[in-house]
């Protein structure tokens, strides 16, 4: 019998990206305050990519993901395995 695929809206790779950055971010108790000061990137840019109203550049990600002692590869690695790391299980 063939797979059936699951029904409803499936999250995007940004979305999963966004909730595993956002996972990081909480583990390391910074706040969203902090990471801007920290990147440059703008609090409200921040937030709105958390939350999935916002996709980030690839440069913006990098600088955020190293700013999280993380990497891109390590973001998607963790979405790639079902979402677990970003708590999407």
């Amino acid at each position: 019998m063939p797979r059936r695929l699951p029904t409803g809206p499936v999250p995007s790779l940004a979305c999963l990206v966004a909730a595993t950055l956002k996972q990081k971010r909480l583990e390391a108790g910074r706040t969203l305050e902090e990471l801007a000061d920290c990147t440059g990137i703008s609090i409200s840019s921040l937030s709105r990519f958390e939350n999935g109203k916002y996709k980030a550049k690839l440069e913006q990600l990098e600088v955020w993901a190293t700013a999280l002692e993380s990497s891109i590869s390590d973001l998607v690695a963790a979405c790639s395995e079902g979402g677990r790391s970003s708590g999407l299980t």
